[in-house]
């Protein structure tokens, strides 16, 4: 049987600075794609009001 594991996860930050510090300088991720949004998310995600999002991948090489 095989075993099961997430292929990713999504985290809901306030300070994305703060979260990029800890993912690159504490565990040693690099940032492999960063893609910025002006409209909000169609699917509402994001909430009504919220029109700016970010999204990131970060991965250890």
């Amino acid at each position: 049987m095989a075993t099961r594991r997430a292929l990713h996860f999504v985290f809901k930050v306030k300070n994305r600075f703060q979260t990029v510090h800890f993912f690159r300088d504490v565990l040693g991720m690099q940032v492999l794609r960063h893609e910025e949004f002006e409209e909000g998310c169609k699917a509402a995600c994001n909430g009504i009001d919220i029109q700016l999002w970010h999204r990131r991948l970060q991965a250890w090489q």
